[in-house]
């Protein structure tokens, strides 16, 4: 897809100086996070966009591969927006500056420019006086478990890791909660609540589960990655299903980047 506001050559929007991220190795699993390593526009001259060695290093070893770069640029609305192009890396070489010699990455741009975040899989860690938790059904919207919800311990652009309790305790006797026999792979749709408002209504596919031992835990634990998202029509009230994308995130994001202050400021109070 192309960003119709930045689609002129790559070579006229690109100059000297501007901060980069270069995905290095987008993330294998769930749970991990990606590669990615911050940088600089050196020089634009066609055909090749030179930018900086990162630290760390990419080998020799990573030349003709492709990496995605992204960078922010003012829109027409001088808003800031972060854009993705792909693009070759096909040379590792000295680069003259004024007065020494820097290693630089020679890369050869495609023309395709993409609305991007900057990660994927950015994860922040759920405050404890927050309220974030979720509602699980099944496919068809029918309630799965015993509770109402369930609390989520991180929460990501592309999904959430949440806990449930083994056994609860339902009118007056302790009951098997049947969330926690779900499985790896298996689909289950999520609303997902921060302080009562409700953020994201996905179709979302279990990629973890841990179950510690009974005797140190009653609790079992899920990561989960949001596939498809659950939009409700405000003329028909239909419910629609759309690839949870780029769009969808970066809602979700002003949310995420609220959390990471929070617990900044908490650990700084924690320091002093």
């Amino acid at each position: 897809m192309t960003d119709d506001n930045h689609s002129t050559s790559i070579f006229k929007k690109l100059n000297s100086g501007i901060i980069v991220e270069l995905l290095v190795q987008g993330a294998e699993k769930f749970e991990e996070k990606d590669d990615i390593r911050r940088s600089r526009i050196l020089d634009v001259t066609p055909p090749h966009i030179i930018i900086e060695q990162p630290n760390p290093k990419l080998p020799r070893s990573r030349i003709g591969d492709t990496i995605e770069v992204t960078y922010l640029f003012n829109d027409k609305d001088e808003t800031k927006k972060r854009v993705m192009v792909k693009m070759k890396l096909v040379d590792i070489d000295r680069y003259q500056l004024k007065e020494t010699f820097t290693e630089a990455l020679f890369f050869a741009p495609s023309s395709d420019v993409s609305p991007s975040t900057l990660r994927r899989h950015y994860r922040v860690e759920i405050p404890r006086d927050e309220n974030v938790v979720i509602e699980i059904t099944n496919l068809v919207r029918k309630r799965i478990g015993v509770q109402p919800s369930y609390k989520t311990t991180d929460l990501s652009l592309q999904g959430l890791k949440f806990f449930c309790q083994r056994a609860v305790n339902h009118k007056g006797e302790f009951v098997p909660e049947p969330v926690g026999e779900l499985s790896i792979g298996d689909e289950i749709l999520v609303k997902l609540f921060i302080n009562n408002e409700e953020l994201v209504w996905a179709r979302s596919v279990i990629r973890t589960k841990i179950v510690p031992d009974k005797k140190r835990s009653n609790a079992v634990y899920f990561g989960i990655e949001f596939v498809e998202a659950l939009i409700k029509e405000k003329r028909t009230g239909k419910i629609r299903f759309e690839i949870y994308a780029e769009k969808h995130k970066n809602a979700l994001l002003p949310r995420i980047t609220d959390l990471q202050r929070k617990l900044l400021r908490e650990q700084s109070k924690l320091e002093l």
